[in-house]
C-alpha cells in the first residue's frame, strides 16, 4: 500500500468543474481533424521555471490566438521517445529523495512511465495570456519544480474548453497521431437561477457562471473571470437590490440580508478568480 506521499503522484485529476469536466478522452466523441473551431495552431504554449512566492517552480503559459473564449486547458506530457536508461535512473533517484519513499514504492512507480500534467482554470480571452499553470509529476497533484525532468518530456495530448454560441465546447488533442476528438456534450457557460431566485439577485456581468444547486429555498453560485473591481461592484449592485442589514464584511467576504428575510453570502478568491454567491430564505424557527 503506498503512504499518501508517494500516492500523489498517481492520484487521478477527475475534473475541475465548469472550467473543464474532464481531461480524458473517454466518453462521447466523434475524431475529426478537419471541423474542430479551435486547433492546435491557436494556442501558443511554453514551460518555464520560475519564481512564484519564493520557490521555484516549473509552470506552463499559453496564448489564446483563437477567436473563442477558453475557459480551461489542460495538457498531458509523456516520457520523450529518446529517454536514455541513465536519465531514468536519475529522475526516480531525485523522486526517491524528493518524497522519501521505500524501495518497494519506487518499484511500483518504475512500473508506471514517466509523466506530467498541468492545468489553466481561467478564463482567456482572444489575445489573451495565462500565466504560471503548475505542472504535476504523472496525474497527480505533486509539484513540478525541477526544469530537468521536464526536459525528459514530450507533449502527449491537450484538451480545451472554450465558448461558442454560449455554450462551453470541448476539444482534445493528441499531438502523437495530429488528431482531434470533439466531445459532443456542451455546457451552458451561464448557468442562472431558473426560479424565483433570478429577480432577486443582480446577474454578475461574467462569461462563465456555474450553478452548484438551486431549490425552493435558495440559490448558490461560482461565478469565474472575477477580478477584485467587479467583486467590489457586485457587493454594491446587491446593496442596490436591498441586501444592506445585518452586513458583516471582512476580507474578500459579504454579507447581507434584505427586508424581505433574504440572505447573501458573497466571496472572492483572488487566487482562482472566482466569485461564490448563495442566498437563502430565513426560516422562522
Amino acid at each position: 500500500m503506498l503512504r499518501k506521499t508517494i500516492k500523489v503522484l498517481f492520484t487521478m485529476i477527475l475534473g475541475f468543474g465548469l472550467l473543464g469536466c474532464s481531461n480524458s478522452t473517454n466518453g462521447n466523441q466523434n475524431s475529426s481533424s478537419n471541423k474542430t473551431a479551435l486547433t492546435i495552431e491557436d494556442i501558443e504554449w511554453s514551460v518555464k521555471e520560475s519564481m512564484v512566492d519564493g520557490e521555484i517552480y516549473v509552470l506552463l503559459d499559453f496564448i489564446n490566438n483563437s477567436d473563442y473564449t477558453i475557459t480551461g486547458l489542460s495538457m498531458n506530457f509523456k516520457e520523450r521517445d529518446d529517454i536514455t536508461e541513465e536519465e531514468k535512473d536519475s529522475f526516480y533517484t531525485d523522486i526517491k529523495e524528493l518524497t522519501s519513499a521505500t524501495e518497494d514504492e519506487m518499484k511500483e512507480l518504475k512500473e508506471l512511465p514517466l509523466g506530467m500534467h498541468a492545468e489553466s482554470k481561467f478564463i482567456v480571452d482572444p489575445g489573451k495570456e495565462a500565466t504560471n499553470a503548475n505542472l504535476y509529476y504523472y496525474e497527480g497533484f505533486f509539484y513540478v519544480k525541477n526544469i530537468e525532468h521536464y526536459n525528459l518530456m514530450q507533449p502527449e495530448s491537450i484538451t480545451i474548453h472554450y465558448i461558442d454560441d454560449d455554450m462551453i465546447n470541448t476539444v482534445y488533442y493528441e499531438f502523437e497521431d495530429n488528431k482531434y476528438l470533439i466531445d459532443e456534450t456542451k455546457i451552458e457557460a451561464y448557468q442562472w437561477a431558473q426560479g424565483d431566485f433570478k429577480d432577486l439577485l443582480p446577474k454578475p456581468k461574467v462569461q462563465v457562471l456555474e450553478s452548484n444547486y438551486e431549490t425552493e429555498d435558495s440559490f448558490s453560485f461560482v461565478a469565474y473571470g472575477v477580478n477584485e473591481e467587479l467583486f467590489n461592484s457586485y457587493i454594491e449592485s446587491c446593496k442596490e437590490f436591498g441586501y444592506k442589514e445585518n452586513i458583516n464584511v471582512i476580507e474578500d467576504y459579504y454579507s447581507a440580508s434584505d427586508s424581505n428575510g433574504y440572505n447573501i453570502d458573497i466571496s472572492f478568491d483572488s487566487k482562482k478568480l472566482t466569485m461564490n454567491v448563495s442566498i437563502d430564505k430565513q426560516t422562522n424557527e
